[in-house]
């Protein structure tokens, strides 16, 4: 088990890279309204409650919040509950990752569940 935080310059060199079948999945824990006003392009949304009482799938995880407290309480949380893979988080949250440039990208109008959370809503269900 392991924490780091990453700048938004090195989750950007991350997101870069090519896809790999066990990379990082970038979680935006943020309310669901400042979600769908813009996100991180390729992360998924996934609301703090439902991450820490989901089967997580076996990646490592970038954690988009509000603020870094909220992260590290959120990274302590999973770890409790073993989690054991690597959990990083964005430093400085959203606002850090637009005032260093980054691209973000809204949210698609469909208000059905990406497909992550509606693979974790299903194993929850089970």
């Amino acid at each position: 088990m392991s924490h780091s935080v990453l700048t938004p310059a090195d989750l950007q060199t991350l997101l870069q890279r090519p896809a790999e079948r066990h990379g990082p999945l970038v979680i935006d824990v943020r309310p669901a309204r400042l979600y769908r006003r813009s996100h991180i392009p390729g992360s998924h949304h996934l609301p703090s409650g439902l991450l820490v009482s989901s089967e997580l799938p076996d990646q490592d995880l970038v954690l988009v919040a509000e603020d870094d407290q909220r992260a590290m309480v959120l990274r302590h949380t999973l770890h409790q509950r073993g989690f054991h893979r690597q959990i990083h988080h964005l430093q400085g949250g959203l606002a850090a990752w637009v005032q260093a440039g980054h691209p973000l990208q809204p949210a698609p109008r469909s208000s059905r569940p990406r497909p992550l959370v509606r693979q974790l809503l299903r194993r929850r269900a089970a």
